[in-house]
């Protein structure tokens, strides 16, 4: 099977070059924590200093000025961490390939990414939102708990399964420079064309994800690095072929 030779590519790219694996996650994981404290300051401002109150005198209400400058504050987290993500499996990319990104590079590419990256977290939030507002319904409508978790978690499972077609859209931003919409094609169409091979890997890195879970480091410092570069790797091979 072409997903386990992969994966254990994978793991041997990891092996060879541990430390720079581990750097670009630290990295990742550090500036994903600045830019969250970045906006979770922000939030705290905009609720305790009431700039929104001062700012519209009285031409909307507090809650929907607020509720607005909210959003577009973590809009714009949404998009600091899209362009990191990016930025994490490019730099992977390269370490397994035996080159890297320094400081510089990583937050270049993460700006210049940052967007179209972006645009795909958007639609699954969209997508997570479409599926669940049944469930949202049901509470607000009909008012049982059955019906309203029997509904939640179809529209988890179904989510769950839609969600796969964006598993390789990174990497066709990362790789082929594809917008957010010609990503999410053309990583619909490396599933739906290697399909065997797609479901094989998927369940063997949830398997090994959570037979990791028995050791201290494997899921935090080792099986995000493998993910994400058997993504790369599998896209990659899939698009030659």
């Amino acid at each position: 099977m072409k997903s386990i030779s992969i994966i254990s590519a994978s793991f041997s790219a990891f092996m060879k070059n541990p430390a720079g694996f581990v750097l670009y996650l630290v990295l990742y994981g550090v500036c994903s924590i600045v830019a969250f404290g970045a906006a979770m300051g922000a939030t705290f401002l905009v609720t305790y200093l009431g700039v929104i109150d001062k700012a519209l005198e009285g031409q909307v209400t507090f809650m929907v000025a607020t509720l607005a400058i909210f959003a577009v504050i973590w809009l714009v987290f949404l998009l600091m961490v899209a362009g990191l993500k990016a930025a994490f499996f490019r730099a992977l990319y390269e370490a397994g390939r035996g080159g890297g990104m320094g400081l510089i590079q990583f937050l270049e590419y993460t700006a210049h990414k940052a967007l179209p990256v972006f645009g795909i977290e958007l639609g699954l939030l969209v997508l997570f939102a479409v599926f669940m507002a049944p469930a949202g319904l049901s509470m607000v409508f009909v008012k049982s708990d059955i019906a309203t978790y029997g509904l939640a978690a179809l529209g988890a499972l179904a989510f769950s399964i839609v969600s796969l077609f964006f598993w390789f859209a990174v990497p066709a931003i990362v790789l082929d420079n594809e917008s957010s919409i010609g990503s999410v094609v053309r990583s619909a169409k490396t599933v739906l064309s290697n399909p065997v091979d797609f479901v094989v890997l998927v369940i063997a890195l949830f398997v090994i994800n959570a037979a990791s879970l028995i050791t201290i480091v494997g899921p935090f410092l080792v099986m995000p690095q493998v993910i994400a570069y058997s993504t790369m790797l599998f896209y990659s091979q899939m698009k030659k072929s």
